[in-house]
């Protein structure tokens, strides 16, 4: 995890978020997940390797709720979607972007 990207909702401003988004599921669960992509986004690049950075992301959290029992994995698949759309709609401000900022999405 990289200190300019810090992991998770609770980095979040969260009078800046619906309600919605600032619930969280443990984040024992989609730790690596998380890390990868802060990772992505200190890299940073151009607005597509944005979208493979968070297409990744969910990914990689739906991979690590596999072998988990279905009421489980409901729960928690439920939250990969809110951490995805989370990161799509609110992470723009956030990733490394190697392109003119005038061009950001």
């Amino acid at each position: 995890m990289t200190d300019n990207f810090p992991c998770g909702p609770d980095s979040w401003k969260t009078a800046e978020i619906p309600w919605l988004l600032r619930l969280h599921a443990p984040q024992f669960v989609f730790r690596d997940a998380c890390r990868a992509h802060d990772e992505d986004y200190a890299a940073g690049g151009e607005p597509h390797d944005r979208l493979l950075a968070d297409q990744a992301f969910y990914g990689s959290m739906i991979q690590s709720i596999n072998g988990r029992p279905p009421l489980s994995r409901l729960y928690f698949g439920f939250f990969a979607w809110v951490y995805y759309r989370a990161v799509r709609q609110y992470g723009k401000y956030h990733f490394s972007y190697k392109v003119d900022t005038a061009e950001r999405p």
